[in-house]
């Protein structure tokens, strides 16, 4: 691995409560807080957006890369914020802890 690997935690419009963080290759260096990638996830492949990135790998064995990176203007941090915020007040928040997902629905 390179030594200043890149990872994305990503937020899928899906029923899970979690962020999935991949790394992010070499080649998409200009990969930012917002933008639309391509990652594989179960058995297929989903579009998410990148909610986190940082230079701290995971604890997990088999982190998986990217797929692509689409050229969309990306998700506002306001956007990002407001869905933070949504998770952490509404309801949602008392029925799964993070339903980030559920409010991209």
């Amino acid at each position: 691995m390179h030594q200043n690997q890149l990872y994305a935690s990503l937020l899928f419009p899906r029923p899970f409560s979690a962020l999935y963080t991949y790394v992010i290759p070499e080649t998409m260096p200009d990969l930012q807080q917002g933008d639309f990638v391509l990652a594989p996830l179960g058995r297929g492949q989903e579009i998410g957006i990148v909610w986190i990135i940082n230079d701290q790998r995971p604890n997990f064995p088999n982190l998986k890369n990217l797929i692509q990176h689409f050229p969309l203007p990306p998700f506002s941090g306001a956007m990002q914020k407001l869905i933070d915020w949504g998770a952490d007040y509404s309801f949602l928040s008392d029925w799964d802890n993070s339903s980030l997902e559920e409010l991209l629905n």
